[in-house]
This record gives structure tokens, sequence and C-alpha cells, in this order.
């Protein structure tokens, strides 16, 4: 079995706004993945590393949250994949 090589996406850049709703971590906008009524999943800048707190608004067609203050703490994103799906059909 050979290396997987590295693969990066072309031309793939998540938007700032989604549905009308755009999210600001420290005044910079956040990355939009998906948005709804009940939740909101977004990348958080890179800005905000190294910072012990930030202030997220959210803005929904021009209207603006409240500013919320909240701790930032590290995380440790975590890619995978199915090592059978590496190793190609074994029949």
């Amino acid at each position: 079995m050979t290396p997987v090589s590295v693969t990066e996406a072309s031309g793939v850049v998540l938007p700032t706004t989604l549905g009308g709703v755009t999210v600001t971590f420290d005044k910079t906008a956040a990355r939009l993945i998906s948005v709804s009524s009940s939740e909101i999943v977004a990348v958080v800048p890179f800005a905000v590393s190294g910072q012990w707190m930030t202030t997220v608004q959210v803005s929904y067609q021009g209207r603006v949250s409240q500013p919320i203050v909240t701790l930032v703490t590290e995380s440790n994103p975590l890619a995978y994949a199915n090592s059978n799906a590496l190793q190609g059909n074994q029949d």
C-alpha cells in the first residue's frame, strides 16, 4: 500500500454570512458551516487563539444580538479516517 498523499480542496471557502446570519468573535467574522433556528455551527477565527476571553455576537438580517463575553479554551481538532477504506478492497 502506498501512502495517501495530501489533497487540498480548491475553491472551497466557507461563507461568513449564511441564511442572513453572521457571527463575529471580537468583531472578526467567523466562517459558517451551517445555521438553523436552533443551532449555528461556525469556525472560530484563528485570531481568537491565545486569548483568555472573546466577545461573540450574532446578527440576523441586520439585527445584532447583545455581545456575549465567553472564556476561550484550547481545542485539539482530530481528523480521522476509516482504516479499511484506506486499505482498499481486499477481495
